[in-house]
């Protein structure tokens, strides 16, 4: 069975690191990590995802509801 591919979005660098470690722990593949909304949404229709982890207060012109909003819209399967 194939890695769940993952992306995180996380603005502070140490939790980012820390839930990418778990991730890896528990075997799935963090595919990249971004600390905005507006690159949640561009990664979202770049990469080839199973789950987004979004943190709700993000820096930036939208938040990470927004972004889960946005990425839901353009890019649901």
């Amino acid at each position: 069975m194939d890695k769940l591919r993952i992306l995180v979005v996380e603005d502070e660098t140490l939790v980012a690191r820390d839930i990418e470690n778990m991730m890896l722990s528990l075997g799935y593949e963090v595919v990249d990590i971004v600390g905005t909304g507006v690159e949640a949404v561009s990664k979202a229709g770049e990469l080839q995802l199973d789950l987004i982890l979004i943190d709700i207060i993000l820096p930036g012109e939208i938040d990470g509801i927004e972004a889960a909003k946005r990425i839901l819209q353009y890019y649901r399967r």
